[in-house]
């Protein structure tokens, strides 16, 4: 028996005869899925922070068990259902399984919502944007930056790697195709930086968190520029722009800006500079 493992047991039924493994669904019954296998190796068991010679190094450690890959999958998922309910950040919904994959060896699958649309890196590229997804833009940053604020503040576990304009789609779930279009991060494939991590290098998770919140800024810059292309006002990002306003302030108020901003370039884009003037 495996009750220790609570994230299966929507799938997974635990009897003795039946044993660890659920047999890998056909395809062809999951119209509007995606199979995705995700060896043991994938999952780190522990995200952690080398420091040599004044150099920061992200190190994972692969799990080596299922046990190590469940636990950790099992807070993955109350993470992103908290980027939904708490953010509203939509995410493909997941599910998993245990089995056998074609060599044999102990493998967990994914079973995901395939999303139909367009990736947002593709419709700035090749379109003129809608307002409809302006808006979205703004609701999904401003949100995302809120984010990791609040998981600094709180010293909180948090996804590294969500803030690319590559991780998002504009469309709908297949097997849905009368739900209204939004933004969907389609990079579920996760990387957590854990309580533990604060506690061990506080300072160091700090600042990465803050770097977080500053590509998420170089992101934001990047679209409005990019925008200006089709002659559209630069300024769309209203909620992006007061949050970051908001945050700054906080941060710099209580001298934590370890990360500083020395870049006049997102400066005066942002309009900051009552916040970070110039240096002469």
């Amino acid at each position: 028996m495996r009750e220790e493992l609570p994230f299966f047991k929507e799938r997974i039924k635990f009897k003795e005869e039946k044993g660890f493994y659920e047999p890998l669904p056909d395809p062809l019954e999951l119209p509007g899925k995606i199979i995705r296998e995700l060896p043991l190796n994938f999952f780190p068991s522990k995200l952690s922070i080398s420091i040599e010679k004044g150099t920061k190094t992200k190190v994972y450690n692969p799990c080596k068990t299922i046990e190590e890959a469940c636990d950790y999958l099992s807070k993955a998922k109350k993470m992103f259902f908290e980027l939904k309910k708490e953010y509203n950040i939509s995410t493909p919904d997941v599910e998993m399984i245990i089995t056998k994959n074609k060599e044999n060896k102990d493998s967990i699958f994914m079973i995901i919502d395939k999303i139909e649309g367009k990736t947002i890196a593709d419709i700035l590229e090749k379109e003129t944007i809608s307002l409809s997804i302006k808006k979205k833009l703004d609701d999904h940053y401003s949100q995302l930056l809120q984010y990791f604020f609040d998981r600094y503040k709180e010293r909180g576990p948090f996804f590294h790697d969500i803030t690319g304009i590559d991780q998002l789609m504009w469309g709908h779930k297949a097997n849905k195709k009368n739900e209204e279009d939004k933004i969907y991060l389609v990079d579920i494939e996760p990387f957590i930086f854990s309580e533990k991590l604060w506690e061990e290098k506080e300072d160091t998770v700090k600042e990465i968190c803050q770097i977080e919140m500053l590509e998420i800024m170089g992101q934001v810059m990047e679209i409005e520029e990019n925008l200006k292309t089709y002659k559209e006002k630069d300024e769309i990002f209203g909620k992006v722009r007061e949050k970051i306003k908001e945050i700054l302030k906080e941060i710099s108020s209580k001298e934590e800006l370890l990360v500083p901003l020395d870049t006049p370039l997102l400066v005066r884009h942002f309009g900051l500079e009552n916040l970070f003037p110039e240096k002469k």
